[in-house]
């Protein structure tokens, strides 16, 4: 009971937040500390790192900024924040179960803030004399990712030429309806119906839907927004403990079991809609999830952030992987792989998915004293150190599949099969000399017909030398 207590060993959690601004045009010279002495400018908060957007709008005001209407150089603002977390957990002896949370998020936001001129060119000017600086061209951009868990599809069967046994994109399509409906509900603005004001091809409809179709989530649940803020767990399970059992001791050192299990949504670039240019939106200090108010010409209202591309990417590294050592050095290691990477491209709502699977075996074994197998002056030479042998062989599958909404067939592209082979044997005569014979072979055979088969061999000796 004690021991289940306790079986939280360790948790790492660790948050790193960098924040820089850049103001251009300051005319003020820097006496110490970075401050100009007389007018206290750019201000204590400023040079002690605040990182408040109106430090333009109080240098516009006092008079620290270049009147030039030439002035092009950009404010600019921008943050990274990584928040990793982690956690070991014993449930019994030789069975360890880590957990692993991750977010991280980049943004950059700018604008030319230089002071206004009339239709002559002149400085506009208020009613104190001084200049008016006005925001221009502003414009926020960035990436994002976070952990997340999407086992729940992980398994289905992807046939390109059978639309219907790809069960994650059925759903996605019908999950189209659903969150369409749940935006309009949810919008401030009840205008012609869901179809008028969200288009089933916008990147409102679709990121939800996708997220919801390839997480398993259901779409009534799911969030209306292509930035989901909690990360899910990732884990990775070790068991090490068959070698308690008598009979396995007496031939094997160690036998080890591992599965892996991680899961990546990344948001690749964003930027702001030129129709949202209120600054005040779309500044660092704002949430990314702004909702849509603008209409466009052709009907619907924009996002505020106009978004190419998601990607979903899930791997099992392994999904089952068995590492054994025998008494008498022999090693042998077997693992199953499997991972996939859907992206989901808005531009022309469709969906690319890869899909791989991989079986590699590898073997070793440790020999001291061996003989050689010829003779050198009559004389059976025997080597003094070990001598290591390994062959490793892997067989990997990967299909390339791109679907359409709406439309009846899927497409393949560059679909493989690749089958890898490499043995080698190595001595070390000591502590600086190695030597190495290696061989290496690779087949990769297309499914379609887009390439060419392939054969790659290699093979040599290498000889290593460490001057250290």
């Amino acid at each position: 009971m004690v021991r289940a207590v306790m079986s939280v060993r360790n948790v790492n959690f660790s948050v790193t937040q960098t924040e820089n601004t850049v103001l251009p045009g300051f005319t003020q010279t820097i006496d110490y500390l970075g401050i100009n002495s007389t007018n206290n400018a750019p201000g204590w908060p400023f040079i002690l790192g605040d990182q408040d957007p109106n430090i333009r709008v109080t240098a516009g005001k006092n008079g620290w900024l270049s009147t030039s209407p030439e002035q092009n150089q950009l404010f600019t603002q921008s943050r990274t924040i990584n928040m990793p977390a982690r956690a070991t957990i014993e449930p019994f002896k030789d069975f360890r179960i880590q957990l692993d949370v991750k977010r991280s998020e980049t943004d950059t936001y700018n604008e030319n803030y230089r002071t206004d001129i009339d239709t002559a060119g002149r400085l506009i000017r208020g009613a104190d004399g001084k200049a008016i600086y006005v925001s221009q061209t502003p414009n926020r951009l960035g990436t994002y990712s976070i952990s997340m868990v999407a086992i729940n599809t992980a398994f289905t069967n992807n046939d390109a030429n059978n639309r219907n046994r790809s069960p994650e994109f059925n759903t996605f399509q019908s999950n189209l309806d659903v969150v369409q409906e749940r935006l309009y509900y949810t919008s401030d603005i009840k205008k012609g119906g869901p179809d008028a004001l969200f288009k089933k091809t916008g990147q409102n409809v679709l990121i939800p839907s996708f997220i919801s179709a390839y997480t398993g989530v259901d779409a009534k649940s799911v969030a209306l927004t292509a930035f989901p803020r909690i990360p899910l767990p990732n884990w990775r399970l070790d068991y090490g403990g068959l070698t308690k059992i008598p009979a396995l001791a007496e031939k094997f050192s160690s036998i080890n079991l591992t599965h892996g299990y991680t899961c990546t949504y990344t948001v690749d670039q964003f930027s702001s809609s030129l129709q949202y240019g209120s600054g005040d939106k779309l500044l660092l200090s704002r949430n990314r999830d702004v909702k849509s108010t603008i209409e466009s010409d052709s009907g619907g209202l924009l996002p505020a952030y106009n978004i190419n591309q998601v990607t979903l990417v899930e791997r099992f590294s392994p999904l089952v992987g068995i590492n054994i050592r025998t008494k008498s050095k022999i090693t042998l290691k077997l693992d199953y792989n499997r991972d996939r990477t859907v992206m989901l491209n808005a531009s022309n709502a469709s969906i690319t998915e890869q899909r791989s699977k991989e079986i590699s075996f590898g073997a070793g074994y440790q020999k001291a004293g061996m003989k050689l197998p010829f003779r050198i002056q009559g004389v059976q030479v025997v080597l003094k150190n070990e001598v290591t042998m390994r062959c490793d062989i892997s067989v990997r599958s990967t299909t390339n599949i791109q679907r359409f909404f709406n439309q009846a067939h899927a497409y393949q592209s560059g679909s493989i099969q690749e089958i890898q082979v490499r043995p080698t044997v190595s001595y070390v005569f000591n502590q600086r000399l190695n030597l190495q014979a290696y061989f290496s072979y690779v087949s990769t055979n297309p499914f379609t017909s887009n390439s060419f088969p392939t054969r790659t061999t290699r093979f040599g000796i290498q000889l290593r030398f460490n001057l250290n």
